[in-house]
């Protein structure tokens, strides 16, 4: 399954994490509706902010009730692994996003550009809960090791493009969990926030790391996830 959302911050969209975690488990409540489907196991793999509307998803899980909401309630158990590329767990650069929207006021990406900044309280708290629930799942974690340009305004084009200075969009202590390394495995990428999840070829060190973790999981999660529904 491919969960999209709206990810532009620069539209007039209202949603915030919540709105966005809100409609991923809809999602996943359509393709997992059976017993059996509720049981097969998950592996995740997420991009910058989709890592953090999937942390809330887990967060959510372990919150829910079985009785009023199974497949909901059923997903932190079935999670065995993910693969997180350039997740901001502690926030994101977002000075060049505000530049877009500066001078609209009460501009309705005010409220996930607040929710999702360095250093955000909501995503500290978050976090805390987050690393709690994965103590025993398989967690690799990807960072960038090249800086990204920023955004500015384009006047030929009344575009915003990034042909602006360089900046650490999500920097290492920012991307990694900092569990230890027996949970989470940390893996450099030479690339930026936005070329850290695009793989020019089957050769290519994030796509060579990646598909053999996904191997791993596929090989390993069955007997592991059958346990934890049996207990």
């Amino acid at each position: 399954m491919i969960y999209g959302y709206n990810s532009e911050l620069s539209s007039h969209g209202i949603d915030t994490i919540m709105d966005y975690g809100r409609a991923m488990l809809e999602e996943l409540k359509k393709v997992r509706n059976t017993e059996e489907l509720r049981k097969r196991p998950l592996f995740f793999v997420a991009h910058s902010f989709g890592g953090i509307i999937m942390a809330h998803c887990l967060v959510k899980a372990v919150q829910t009730n079985e009785d009023d909401h199974p497949t909901i309630a059923s997903l932190h158990r079935a999670t065995y692994g993910m693969l997180l590329f350039g997740i901001p767990h502690t926030g994101l650069v977002v000075d060049d996003i505000q530049k877009m929207v500066a001078g609209q006021d009460n501009h309705p990406r005010g409220a996930l550009l607040e929710q999702i900044r360095s250093k955000s309280d909501l995503l500290a708290f978050q976090l805390a809960d987050f690393k709690n629930l994965i103590g025993d799942r398989k967690v690799v974690s990807f960072y960038e090791t090249l800086q990204t340009r920023q955004l500015e305004f384009d006047s030929e084009s009344k575009s915003w493009v990034r042909t602006g200075g360089y900046i650490t969009a999500v920097d290492t202590d920012s991307a990694l969990l900092q569990l230890p390394d027996s949970i989470e495995e940390k893996v450099p990428l030479d690339a930026d926030h936005s070329m850290i999840v695009k793989f020019d070829t089957n050769d290519s060190r994030g796509y060579t790391s990646a598909l053999n973790r996904l191997v791993q999981f596929e090989r390993d999660a069955p007997s592991v996830v059958a346990a934890r529904f049996c207990t």
